[in-house]
């Protein structure tokens, strides 16, 4: 359990200083998710991070770097979660599927991030 909460805050270290480099105003953004469940709506995932004060026009931003590191994938349709590995690291398929599903998305945490952010399974 150690070595797995260990690994878990280092992925949380290295995506919060990626995101930080693509936009600063998302500095410790991923630390929005602390004790939070492991799937949002797009309405419940605008909630959390405007909890940590980020600009609302970075959302799109912010998400689209989240899928692509793999912080978060998508499920729809009652299928397995798909994270950027499930797809070729194609970004495209994810957002494509998105945009096609809107309505029926939920965005799922990576559970390699969980023990890390203290996550609630459901």
């Amino acid at each position: 359990r150690k070595g797995l909460k260990s690994y878990s805050n280092d992925l949380i270290v290295d995506a919060d200083q990626e995101l930080t480099d693509i936009d600063p105003s998302a500095r410790h953004a991923i630390y929005s998710f602390i004790g939070e469940q492991s799937s949002f709506s797009r309405e419940e995932l605008e909630i959390v991070l405007d909890s940590q004060s980020t600009d609302p026009h970075v959302v799109d931003q912010i998400l689209e770097f989240f899928l692509y590191y793999g912080f978060m994938g998508i499920q729809y349709a009652n299928q397995e979660p798909q994270y950027i590995y499930s797809v070729g690291y194609d970004l495209q398929i994810l957002k494509t599927r998105i945009r096609k599903n809107a309505q029926a998305i939920k965005y799922i945490l990576n559970p390699a991030f969980w023990p890390a952010l203290e996550i609630k399974p459901w």
